[in-house]
């Protein structure tokens, strides 16, 4: 099993528990996909794209089931 992670904002994880849907981000509808992290880059994603006021959330994904579908990218400086 592939652990990654996605970092939200608290209000975004509030409407997801609401709609049963977390909705992709700006950089995901630019990319045309979903932005997942590996545990190393966590930390560095959290405080680059988001503040402490935002209460950031982390999810942890079980990739087991769409492995095959992911797309590895280089990560952006």
């Amino acid at each position: 099993m592939q652990t990654l992670y996605r970092v939200l904002t608290l209000a975004t994880w509030e409407t997801a528990q609401e709609s049963g849907i977390v909705p992709r981000c700006g950089n995901d509808h630019k990319e045309d996909g979903v932005h997942l992290n590996l545990p190393e880059a966590v930390d560095y994603t959290a405080n680059r794209y988001f503040t402490s006021a935002e209460n950031p959330v982390l999810l942890e994904i079980d990739t087991s089931s769409f492995a095959e579908l992911i797309e590895w990218r280089i990560p952006l400086p």
